[in-house]
């Protein structure tokens, strides 16, 4: 009788223990969710509501569970609210004498500095000095032409060739090498120097005169130099239109020319737009190559004859020294 008392009381409690998980079962399922709070009114003092994360909220079971459209619904407000109440803020802020900037600031860039141009002509004395340059004439003499003038572009500056540099700088560029590099790569000058100057190329050609002005219009503008070069093509045909006729009659009454007629033929007697066909070709692979390579040779010329006016014409101002950048001429430190 005593086995049996026990046998109910432990059947009673695991009945008891049931009839509690399946109401706590029970109550989880049947639980509404309740919509979130009203978004509070925008006022002073008021604080916001605690959003919910935008990716969702904890269960009783820890897992994510997706918003419902009200829930994100009401979260946006929120988010709207909260700029709001910044914008408000930032507002009040600015008129009190705070500057509170809502976008990050422009990249100011650097300004850059006017400077006209230091030229010297390459000379081992400015650069080392006249007793250090006699001492080291006899080791040199395998480096003859060595100024020991630092060049941005060559390397270094050639004797009794002429240097520019910004005034100030002592940073030197072989005139001729800059000159060409102003006609046929003008992007990169402003970079030997990392862009800091504003520099005025064009008072070389106004240090060479007329000349050089002439020069440097030619170079400027390609359709002068075309303008030009279809001139003496007219001038040249009109002159020696007589002989040029002769030549092309001669040509025509030609036995060679006649024995091509099987070549040419097709082309004469072939429609207009195949005509017009073989003339663009002609035109392309003949007459606009030939014509831009003379083009070509006609501004490196051009380039040339500028380059070799303005080392003549460019004046020596400054000398050299090295870490010396007090703009002393050089032609008055030989003098004393």
């Amino acid at each position: 009788g005593h086995q049996g008392g026990m046998g109910r009381h432990q059947l009673l409690w695991v009945a008891l223990a049931g009839l509690c998980l399946a109401s706590s079962t029970t109550a989880a399922r049947s639980r509404v969710v309740t919509p979130p709070p009203q978004a509070p009114p925008l006022g002073r003092g008021d604080g916001l509501a605690e959003a919910p994360p935008a990716e969702g909220r904890l269960s009783p079971k820890g897992s994510r569970v997706p918003l419902s459209p009200e829930e994100m619904t009401w979260t946006l407000k929120q988010l709207q609210l909260r700029q709001q109440r910044l914008a408000i803020l930032s507002s009040s802020l600015r008129e009190a004498g705070f500057e509170f900037p809502t976008v990050a600031p422009k990249s100011k860039k650097r300004q850059k500095v006017a400077k006209d141009w230091d030229c010297i002509i390459a000379d081992p004395q400015l650069s080392l000095g006249k007793e250090q340059a006699e001492d080291e004439e006899d080791e040199d003499d395998d480096l003859g032409e060595s100024s020991g003038i630092s060049c941005l572009i060559m390397g270094e500056v050639l004797t009794g060739y002429k240097a520019v540099a910004p005034t100030g700088t002592n940073k030197w560029v072989t005139l001729w090498e800059l000159n060409k590099m102003r006609r046929n790569e003008p992007e990169k000058i402003s970079s030997l120097w990392y862009d800091q100057f504003d520099l005025d190329c064009k008072s070389f050609n106004r240090e060479a005169g007329p000349p050089g002005l002439a020069l440097g219009f030619l170079l400027d503008h390609n359709w002068a130099i075309r303008s030009i070069l279809i001139s003496c093509v007219a001038i040249f045909a009109t002159v020696l239109h007589q002989p040029l006729q002769f030549f092309f009659v001669r040509l025509l009454t030609s036995t060679f020319f006649w024995k091509q007629y099987l070549g040419w033929s097709r082309i004469v007697y072939a429609p207009l737009p195949a005509k017009i066909y073989f003339f663009s070709v002609f035109w392309r692979r003949v007459v606009d190559k030939y014509y831009t390579m003379l083009e070509s040779w006609v501004r490196k010329s051009l380039v040339e004859a500028e380059c070799e006016l303005v080392e003549y014409a460019m004046p020596p101002r400054n000398g050299y020294r090295e870490g010396n950048g007090d703009g002393r001429g050089g032609e008055e430190e030989e003098e004393e």
